[in-house]
């Protein structure tokens, strides 16, 4: 039979390894117990109840006490196969490493011998594989007949599917080539088919063809999957000619394509555009009676979307659900947003009205988007009446509660937005500092100042910031009133609470003192000179009113009651700068609806932000750091994002840029998409984005949290799963400062991670994310860059990866192609470009 040739020298050879399942009982001994683990322990214990124990506890080393105390305590108690079975699923589930290797070796030794099946040994391959270990998970293999039991090609299988998720595919030839020589198995088909998805994940699909030839020679047959995957193969090259030509192979050889292989071809007509051909395929599809599943209209329907046919995604999802099928949230915003963009809202409703109905319960995400557009369209009391329907069955989430009150707040619904509040308190919903915003804004707007000034006041014991717009309205009702002079006690309330950010000061001096111009800013150096102000030593260099002074010497008391801040983050300029607790999910998609209706709070140019951008740019909270990468603080995404904050108050975030090269050492570049609100269609390094402010990707040991958040960002834009980048392949080559404007508004200023994998993935875009993808060489680089030279304005290529092209790129790429990237590292340094 044909096997591609594997270079001995690419792989660590197939030797067993003698640290794994030889640790001593010594490790082990810190997880046993001398009284009972959990009470009531039972009085008498057999192995089929110390199983439904172990299996039940959620607690991963009360599992392994439990485990421990019943072999070494009770009286009359001997394990078996089954119990070390589950407790060792459970721990490898729980990737708890150590005792697993432990206990192995208690296993092996145990006397009288324990019996062990071949099941035991799979689920270990699976779980060590999925976690990254495929070496661990090789020794596991060729450890099998030290506990006395046969290897079979269902464990073979086991382990090629491990080899492959990670990425070894060279590998998975060596295992296949000496399976009957070295380990007594032969192959069936499923082993053949595993052989066939290496080599297509490869990109070596010529190869591929060959195996597929030479099945039949081996007494086997191909079957669906195997023609399945060759098409697969060619569809993520983007060759659907030869894709189309292998699916007329398998009707010329007997074999009827089912709804899997008619999807994966749509999917590929789909990425590249051709939406007719993919529409041709499910014609085709529907006229040999193959039933589509959910995959095949969610690639239909979302490509209906992208293409701006609303219309027909709004069908094509009709169908779906009269066919009983579920389709999944982000399906369903695609279909909404799309509707309400084309100013279809009224079909949005019944779209709405009739997910209900078919007992297809809509989520937040989702009543959040509608309520938005209803909002947005100003028919508050259909989103009102929305919300309430949906109320019936589930509990509206804090994004759905804020989206409804600023739209209320908007339209002067005062009372129904109390209500709203209300309603917010008894379900245990706390508002956060959007609501408390808009509601604010609300009232002054309408002329009930006073309750705004008091519901200000609950909003700093909370903690909650205020910001420069709550400010500026309630400075504006009271002048209307008459009552200028509560300003300044606003003012006071703020300071000493320490919730006053720059622009809130710069406000407060506009408003006593006038337009102060250059003046204004000396005069907020002197404001942070306590010393000679606590003096009475304050001087001004530009002419101030006398009333002015004392309002302004007023605020320079209070401001020196609180401690300098440490460092110029986002916090008060004056105020201490507190790190928040790191939060928790929940607590994110509070912060999240800050400004989630960019109507009432943000720019107006803001309105035509794409929706997916437009709520990450207000869910996503960035770290701050300073120009030695110290965490200083965070702030969302929008905020870190606009030039004017980035000049004023020097914002500098943490950011990190993936290059990914496959095993032909070509670099993967994606174009950004349309509707990215800094550098739009730009083409870039792999995968570009931030670590968010949260405990996993705040870890500094090792990079982790950086390369945490790498791993969460391939996944969101370009589809790749964890599996195919384990966070312990990306190697950090160094860090770089650079700032860049990318429009009148927005602009970037990060210090950014370099981080070099090599890996053979599997790519899914995400259109919301990215445009297009490409791999390319050094010498198709050389020539995009020449294009962008030259003003071409098809290649305009990111500040940032530029900056990494001319700096560093090339001699790095000679280390990628060495397989030497850890000699290039230098994490020591930052590049201040």
């Amino acid at each position: 039979m044909f096997l591609p040739r594997v270079n001995g020298t690419r792989f660590p050879p197939l030797v067993a390894s003698r640290r794994l399942f030889s640790a001593s009982a010594a490790s082990l001994q810190q997880y046993c117990t001398e009284k009972p683990p959990i009470k009531p322990w039972p009085q008498r214990l057999f192995p089929k109840r110390l199983v439904s124990m172990i299996t039940q506890q959620q607690n991963i080393d009360l599992a392994l006490q439990i485990f421990l105390y019943a072999g070494k305590s009770h009286p009359g108690f001997t394990h078996n196969y089954d119990t070390y079975h589950t407790i060792l699923f459970k721990l490898s589930r729980a990737r708890a490493f150590d005792p697993v290797e432990s206990l192995m070796a208690d296993l092996r030794n145990s006397y009288p011998p324990i019996k062990c099946g071949e099941n035991l040994f799979i689920d270990l391959l699976r779980n060590y594989g999925l976690a990254g270990r495929y070496e661990s998970s090789m020794r596991i293999f060729l450890r099998i007949p030290d506990f006395g039991v046969k290897r079979s090609v269902r464990s073979l299988n086991t382990l090629l599917n491990v080899l492959i998720q990670n990425q070894r595919f060279d590998l998975v030839h060596a295992m296949f080539k000496n399976s009957k020589e070295s380990f007594g198995i032969t192959p069936n088909i499923f082993t053949c088919n595993l052989l066939v998805k290496a080599l297509c994940k490869k990109n070596d699909i010529e190869s591929a063809y060959k195996v597929l030839d030479e099945i039949p020679a081996m007494g086997l047959v191909p079957n669906l999957v195997t023609y399945t995957t060759i098409l697969g193969g060619y569809v993520a090259r983007g060759d659907m000619e030869s894709a189309k030509r292998v699916l007329e192979e398998m009707l010329d050889r007997g074999w009827y394509p089912d709804a899997t292989t008619y999807t994966v071809l749509m999917d590929g007509y789909c990425k590249l555009g051709r939406f007719s051909e993919a529409a041709t395929v499910m014609d085709e599809m529907e006229k040999n009676e193959i039933e589509p599943n959910e995959v095949t209209y969610g690639v239909m329907i979302r490509a209906l979307c992208k293409e701006k046919k609303s219309g027909e995604a709004r069908n094509m999802f009709d169908e779906m659900l009269d066919r009983s099928f579920m389709p999944d949230s982000s399906l369903c915003c695609k279909v909404i947003d799309a509707l309400c963009e084309d100013h279809k809202v009224d079909e949005a409703c019944g779209l709405w009205r009739k997910m209900l109905k078919n007992n297809c319960m809509p989520d937040n995400a989702l009543l959040s988007t509608l309520i938005h557009w209803l909002c947005k369209e100003g028919r508050v009391t259909e989103a009102r009446k929305l919300f309430d329907e949906f109320e019936k069955g589930s509990i509206p989430s804090l994004l759905t509660y804020n989206t409804l009150i600023a739209g209320m707040c908007e339209k002067g619904e005062l009372t129904e937005a109390g209500r709203l509040w209300d309603d917010m308190f008894e379900r245990k919903c706390k508002p956060n500092a959007f609501t408390y915003n808009v509601l604010i804004e609300g009232l002054s707007k309408n002329g009930n100042v006073k309750e705004g000034v008091r519901v200000l006041e609950e909003m700093l014991e909370i903690g909650c910031f205020p910001n420069k717009t709550t400010f500026l309205i309630l400075f504006e009702g009271l002048q209307k009133l008459g009552k200028e002079e509560d300003a300044i006690k606003i003012v006071s309330m703020a300071v000493m609470n320490g919730k006053v950010d720059r622009e809130s000061w710069e406000l407060f001096l506009k408003k006593f003192v006038g337009e102060l111009d250059k003046g204004g800013q000396r005069l907020l150096w002197q404001l942070k000179g306590r010393e000679a102000a606590s003096q009475g030593r304050l001087r001004f260099s530009i002419h101030v009113p006398v009333q002015a002074i004392v309002i302004i010497k007023q605020l320079t008391l209070i401001s020196l009651l609180l401690p300098l801040s440490s460092s110029s983050s986002s916090s008060s300029r004056f105020a201490p700068l507190r790190l928040s607790p790191i939060r928790s999910p929940a607590a994110r998609t509070q912060h999240s609806v800050r400004a989630f209706s960019a109507v009432t709070m943000t720019d107006s140019n803001d309105a035509g932000m794409d929706a997916v951008q437009r709520r990450l740019m207000f869910e996503d909270e960035c770290i701050l750091v300073d120009e030695n990468d110290r965490v200083v603080g965070h702030d969302t995404k929008y905020n870190c994002h606009l030039m004017e904050k980035i000049e004023a108050e020097n914002l500098l975030h943490r950011a990190f840029s993936v290059f990914l090269f496959n095993s032909k050492y070509e670099l993967l570049l994606q174009q950004r998409s349309k509707t990215k609100v800094t550098f739009p269609l730009v083409w870039t390094n792999t995968c570009c984005s931030h670590p968010l402010y949260r405990e996993s990707e705040l870890i500094e040991e090792s990079v982790l949290g950086v390369r945490n958040a790498a791993q969460r960002k391939l996944l969101d834009e370009l589809g790749i799963v964890a599996e195919d980048v384990p966070v312990d392949e990306f190697t950090p080559l160094g860090r770089m400062l650079y700032k860049a404007p990318s429009d009148g508004k927005w602009g970037e200023h990060e210090l950014d991670y370099l981080l070099f994998i090599v890996r053979d993935v599997k790519l899914q875009p995400n259109p919301d994310e990215v445009a297009e993808i490409k791999y390319v060489s050094r010498e198709e680089l050389k020539e995009l860059v020449k294009k962008a030279d030259a003003g071409d304005e098809a290649v305009k290529l990111s500040p940032w990866f530029r900056l990494v092209v001319d700096n560093f790129l090339m001699k790095w790429w000679d280390h990628v192609e060495k397989g030497t990237l850890i000699e290039a590292a230098d994490m020591k340094t930052i590049h201040k470009l």
